[in-house]
């Protein structure tokens, strides 16, 4: 059976990634992909219950170098449980966040993102494409708050401002072995984000 492919969608608070995450999901199973799953960083278990209620604090308990290690450790967790299982099953996976958030966020906080970022390429599986999907923080505020959610610890426009940067940094970083990583346009129109994210997908599964 031939191995399945790896799916990641990244982005700041607010970008839509989770909402088209779970578009492309829908649209993959109405075009006959069966066997394809949606699953998203962190979990709801374990580990991944931890950063949930840090992330819901005010000042949080956790720096941000033990976050980041924390979100390695779930996503370890994830890897072995959920995503190789799948993946050697012949699964298109899709998740919401993967280790490229670990790597934004730790240049965002001002720590060695390549350190992270080399850390994680080693332990986890590479994805065939990364969609990161971008825009303006303050837009992605203003979504926020149309949500009527109450923010987050890392919910700021100043520090989103900076993972976007991070983001952008890894958009750009010469690695070829990373795999596929495409800048999404996220200021466009719901369907217009969906219609390049299918034509990028539809180059890595066929």
């Amino acid at each position: 059976m031939a191995r399945g492919k790896l799916i990641v969608i990244e982005g700041i608070d607010g970008s839509g990634k989770s909402t088209q995450a779970k578009i492309l999901f829908d649209e993959l199973l109405r075009k006959g992909h069966n066997n394809v799953m949606l699953t998203a960083e962190p979990t709801n278990n374990g580990i991944g219950a931890i950063i949930r209620n840090d992330l819901k604090a005010t000042g949080g308990n956790l720096d941000p170098r033990t976050m980041q290690l924390v979100f390695t450790a779930d996503r370890s967790q994830h890897v072995l449980q959920i995503i190789e299982p799948r993946l050697a099953n012949g699964s298109t996976v899709i998740c919401d966040r993967y280790y490229y958030s670990t790597a934004a966020y730790a240049y965002a906080f001002g720590l060695n993102m390549e350190e992270f970022l080399h850390v994680n390429e080693v332990l986890f599986p590479k994805p065939s494409v990364v969609l990161i999907f971008d825009l303006p923080a303050e837009v992605a505020a203003g979504r926020i708050e149309v949500r009527n959610k109450k923010p987050e610890r890392f919910e700021n426009t100043e520090l989103q401002k900076r993972v976007r940067e991070g983001y952008m940094k890894l958009a750009r970083l010469p690695r070829p072995q990373r795999g596929a990583v495409r800048v999404i346009d996220a200021t466009a129109s719901a369907d217009e984000v969906h219609s390049r994210v299918m034509e990028e997908v539809s180059r890595h599964i066929s």
